[in-house]
C-alpha cells in the first residue's frame, strides 16, 4: 500500500447561503481553491454542500479536483464526507479511480490547523 502525505493551504472560500432558519441553522454551498504541497504538489477546486447546525457546526459532503503541478499525473478526484466542530474541519475522503468514476482508488482524510492549512494523508490501493 502506498501512502501520501503533506499540507493544503486554502486560498479562497466563496459560500452562498441557500437556505437558513432564525434558529440559525442554514444550507449552504462553498467553491473552495486550495494549493497542495507535500506528495501531492498542484492547485484543486472543491465544491461543498454544507448544512450548519444552531450551534455554528456544520456536515459537508463534496467532490474536489487536484491539478497535479507535473503534468505527467491525471486530475485526482476525491468525494468529501465532513464536519466542522469547534473551528476544526476534518475530512473522510474517497480517492475515485480516473478510468472508472465509480470505482475507488484510495481512502484518505483531512484535519484543519491554523490559518487554513491542512494535513492530507492519503492510501492508495
Amino acid at each position: 500500500m502506498t501512502i501520501l502525505n503533506g499540507t493544503f493551504q486554502v486560498t479562497s472560500w466563496d459560500e452562498k447561503t441557500l437556505s437558513s432558519s432564525d434558529d440559525g441553522s442554514k444550507l449552504a454551498q462553498a467553491t473552495v481553491t486550495q494549493t497542495y504541497q507535500g506528495e501531492i504538489e498542484g492547485d484543486s477546486e472543491v465544491h461543498y454542500f454544507l448544512s450548519y447546525f444552531p450551534s455554528g457546526s456544520a456536515e459537508f459532503v463534496g467532490y474536489e479536483t487536484i491539478t497535479p503541478s507535473d503534468n505527467k499525473l491525471a486530475p485526482i478526484l476525491l468525494r468529501h464526507t465532513g464536519e466542522f466542530i469547534n473551528g476544526v474541519a476534518s475530512s473522510q475522503f474517497e480517492l475515485l479511480s480516473s478510468e472508472n468514476e465509480q470505482a475507488m482508488a484510495g481512502i484518505g482524510r483531512f484535519k484543519s490547523g491554523d490559518s487554513g492549512c491542512a494535513e492530507y494523508h492519503i492510501e492508495l490501493k
